[in-house]
């Protein structure tokens, strides 16, 4: 019994360039999407942590703000911003995930191939250094992005803090 291979799998046709059966352009699409979405859906969690985080500073456990639960934090988050509160900074994240995510997993593909990680068997040493490639590429993008959008979200926040703490 025979097994198929993809179509160009193993030689130089002209898909060779497809995995899956998604080209690489396919491939920056489907990360651009899945990215964004991913980081859209899950901002008002990102938020809540990253003021949970801003406002208990390492060795003030004592103040009343370090013992402030999740359902503190995200109370206080609507009631002095509404729900718009919990996607500030969105927009920053929804503009630099889909071009890190895509270059992420275009690059994985590529490394992958040009590592030899699509040939038959198990490959982990290649299949690890194409995500590693994937990912510096992906941080690159993203580290400028989550320092606007964290400065976004804690702004007022730690602002009020501060100017309530004299």
């Amino acid at each position: 019994m025979a097994t198929e291979e993809p179509p160009g799998a193993s030689t130089g046709a002209p898909n060779a360039g497809s995995y899956d059966g998604l080209t690489f352009v396919s491939h920056m699409i489907a990360g651009s999407v899945a990215g964004t979405i991913e980081h859209t859906a899950m901002h008002p969690v990102d938020t809540i942590k990253t003021r949970m985080q801003a406002l208990h500073p390492p060795g003030h456990s004592g103040s009343m703000i370090a013992r402030s639960s999740l359902r503190e934090v995200l109370r206080t988050v609507v009631q002095k911003d509404g729900v718009a509160g919990l996607y500030r900074g969105v927009g920053a994240v929804a503009a630099g995930a889909g071009p890190a995510h895509a270059l992420h997993f275009a690059i994985y593909e590529w490394a992958k191939e040009s590592l030899g990680g699509h040939r038959e068997g198990l490959h982990p040493v290649e299949t690890a250094a194409a995500g590693c490639a994937a990912t510096v590429v992906n941080d690159a993008l993203m580290t400028p992005v989550d320092s606007v959008k964290q400065r976004c979200q804690v702004c007022v926040c730690v602002c009020v803090y501060w100017r309530g703490s004299g």
